[in-house]
C-alpha cells in the first residue's frame, strides 16, 4: 500500500525525542540512535520538497557527506538525510530541478535513491 503525503505531511517530519539525539543544524543530519529527521521548511514560496529512499549508506558519515554533496546540486536548497531510516528530505527549486534529477545525482555519487511515495 502506498502512503500519500500531503503538503503539510512533507513539511512535518518526525520529531526527535530523548537527549541522546542532537540535531546537527550545520550539516542537516541527525545524531543519536533515534534515526528521526528534523523538520525542514521551504526557504521560499518557489521551493518544493521530496522524500527519497536512499541505499548503500553505511554510517552517519555517509549521511553527512550526502548533505554536503546535495548543497552543490543545481536547484537544491537544502537536504536532511537520516542514515537510520535510509531516507532523505530535499528542498529544491522546481524551476531548476525535479525529483528524478535529484535521484540521478544521488546515484551518480554512489547512493542509489528513488523518490518515496
Amino acid at each position: 500500500m502506498k502512503k500519500l503525503f500531503s503538503v503539510s505531511a512533507l513539511l512535518m517530519v518526525l520529531t526527535v525525542a530523548g537527549s541522546a539525539a542532537q540535531a546537527d543544524k550545520s550539516a542537516g543530519t541527525l545524531r543519536g540512535n533515534t534515526g528521526k529527521m528534523a523538520p525542514v521548511k521551504p526557504t521560499s514560496a518557489k521551493a518544493a520538497t521530496a522524500f527519497f529512499t536512499v541505499s548503500k549508506m553505511h554510517c552517519e558519515g555517509c549521511a553527512s557527506g550526502l548533505v554536503q554533496a546535495a548543497k552543490g546540486w543545481p536547484g537544491v536548497k537544502s537536504a536532511v538525510v537520516s542514515f537510520a531510516q535510509n531516507r532523505a528530505l530535499v528542498t529544491y527549486d522546481p524551476k531548476k530541478t525535479n525529483p528524478a534529477r535529484i535521484a540521478k545525482e544521488f546515484k551518480r555519487i554512489g547512493f542509489p535513491a528513488k523518490p518515496a511515495h
